[in-house]
């Protein structure tokens, strides 16, 4: 069994190019200083690294799934390490999309999963978190959701994990540290 380190992605790991709030085309993003480093430090220690993000702009019609699953694919190969990335397209939290590197994705309704009967994979609730360890053979005593808002740390605390607030983890692994 392996430690699980899930990440939010948006103003935790990756940021936009643009001066945008958001990210608005999958090319308009670079990820935040520091995470390259924090990610290749846990990729290191062996954990499985799994990607945990609302994409509510889907659901407002602000970008297309199609253009969504792109910047998650755009994201991977920013960061290598992490395995995949779960998405919520939707503002109800009825769907999960997984994105793998090998650019296939799949998008699942939340009746027709088997794991368990998940409220919300939409965060604050802690469904795309636990369907990201109900699906793993991890070590559940060593799971850490990393992210930059109220809503993670509620979706942390729903699926009883530990939680480490964006900036915090960061700044743990800025250039030059030397434990690399």
């Amino acid at each position: 069994m392996k430690p699980l380190l899930l990440l939010d992605m948006d103003g935790t790991i990756r940021k936009p190019k643009s001066a945008s709030k958001f990210i608005n085309t999958p090319e308009d993003q670079m990820p935040i200083n520091g995470t390259i480093q924090a990610v290749r430090h846990f990729h290191k220690k062996n954990y499985l690294i799994i990607g945990c993000t609302n994409q509510g702009g889907v659901g407002a019609g602000h970008k297309s799934l199609d253009d969504c699953i792109k910047e998650q694919q755009i994201t991977l190969k920013i960061f290598p390490e992490i395995s995949k990335i779960l998405f919520c397209p939707d503002m109800d939290g009825s769907r999960l999309a997984v994105v793998y590197p090998s650019f296939c994705s799949k998008l699942l309704e939340r009746e027709k999963i088997d794991y368990a009967d998940f409220s919300s994979f939409r965060k604050p609730s802690p469904g795309m978190l636990e369907y990201a360890i109900q699906t793993h053979d991890v070590d559940t005593s060593q799971i850490l959701f990393v992210g930059d808002r109220p809503e993670d740390q509620q979706a942390a605390e729903a699926a009883g994990i530990k939680f480490c607030p964006a900036e915090v983890w960061r700044n743990q692994f800025c250039p030059g540290e030397d434990d690399f």
